[in-house]
Parts: structure tokens; sequence; C-alpha cells
């Protein structure tokens, strides 16, 4: 498990006037719970943060936050709220913990290789499961979770029970699917049926065009 350093500040206002212009100061709002001590308003650099989620991106990592220049607190990135049209990040949660004791944390599952149902016999992957619940330490996040799905043949599936992870206790059921391969089957895109569609339209057209000219009688 990465371990990374940021710095952040106590913030005494609230709201969305208050949070608006730490934005416009290149400065993120931020809340630190949980553990035995009391929930704080942060502020902390915007492009630092950002940084570090960069380097970060798709994986765990326990952040040693300092606070107003205090000692270092073992936390975790709990949650990122981000704006709904533009989609950056405008506030995020540390949550303290404490090394010796589990935590509950979702991973990514990272399927690793090729599997002979796809590659031999034009199966199709079905991947079910993209992230998994486990209970650890602290220090014993893993990044990801890599499960292999070479030797998955037509029909076959990994569940939760069939991955195995040291010093990790898995909280999904055992067993859910993880990734199966089914047989091939036809699929069609949209456009394809639109034109299957349009083509049966217009044949029918003609056919009650013929039907039309067959019906009717000599000039008189």
């Amino acid at each position: 498990m990465q371990t990374v350093a940021l710095s952040a500040q106590t913030r005494a206002g609230t709201g969305k006037q208050v949070t608006r212009k730490l934005r416009n100061q290149g400065l993120l709002p931020a809340t630190l719970y949980g553990a035995a001590g009391e929930p704080l308003s942060l502020q902390l650099p915007m492009a630092e943060l950002e940084r570090v989620l960069r380097q970060y991106e798709g994986g765990n990592f326990i952040v040693d936050l300092v606070v107003d220049e205090a000692a270092p607190v073992m936390t975790l990135i709990r949650e990122r709220q981000t704006h709904p049209v533009s989609g950056k990040l405008i506030h995020i949660d540390f949550l303290r913990v404490d090394e010796h004791k589990p935590i509950t944390v979702e991973i990514p599952i990272h399927l690793m290789g090729e599997s002979i149902g796809v590659k031999d016999f034009s199966g199709i992957l079905e991947h079910m499961m993209r992230s998994v619940e486990v209970s650890c330490l602290p220090a014993d996040i893993p990044d990801h979770i890599e499960v292999d799905i070479s030797h998955l043949n037509i029909g076959d599936a990994v569940h939760v029970g069939d991955i195995r992870q040291e010093k990790v206790a898995f909280l999904a059921e055992e067993g859910r699917v993880v990734a199966s391969v089914a047989a091939p089957r036809l699929i069609k895109t949209a456009a394809e049926v639109a034109a299957e569609a349009e083509a049966e339209a217009a044949e029918g057209e003609e056919k009650r065009g013929a039907e039309g000219e067959g019906d009717a009688g000599p000039d008189s």
C-alpha cells in the first residue's frame, strides 16, 4: 500500500459562499472525520491533491495528513464530490484510520490473461464485478485484486470464493460471479437493426403496391 503526505489547514467558515471563495483561490474544501477525533473542516491546495489523485488513479493509498503543522494523521480518502456538469472536484472527505484495526474498503478488480473460450472459440467475456469489498489492516490494503481468467472456457466462471489474496478477507458472497465466458452470439448494432427495419418496411410497401396494381380492373 502506497503512502503519500498532504498538508491541510483548518477552515473556520462553512457554506456555499465560503467554499466557492476557497475554490476561486485554488483551495479545496475538505472534511476529516472518524475514529476518536472530532470532525474537522479543512482546506488544502487543489493542485497538489489533483496531482496525487492522477498519480494513483484507480488505486487505493494511505494519506498521512498534516493539519496545521501537527503530527501526521493516517487517513484514507473516503468520498470525492464532483460538480454534476463539469466533473471538477469540489469537496473531499478524509477518514482517520487506526493502523492496528481492520477497515472496510472497496478494491478494483483487474482481469489478467486471455481466456481460452474467447481466444479459441470466439466466446464473449462478461466482467460482472469491477470491484469488491474487503476487510484488512490499512497497511495491507492492495492497490487492486488480480483475477486470472486465462483458464476460462465457454460456460466457465470465476466466483468471489475462487479469489485468493493474503491478509485480506472478502466481504462479498462467495458465490457471486466476478467474470464468465458466454457462448458467441450474433450482436446487431442499433444502425443494423434500423436498416433491417427500414428494408422490411420498404419491401412491405412494394408488395402492397404490386397487389393494388393487380386488383385494378381495365379502364372503362
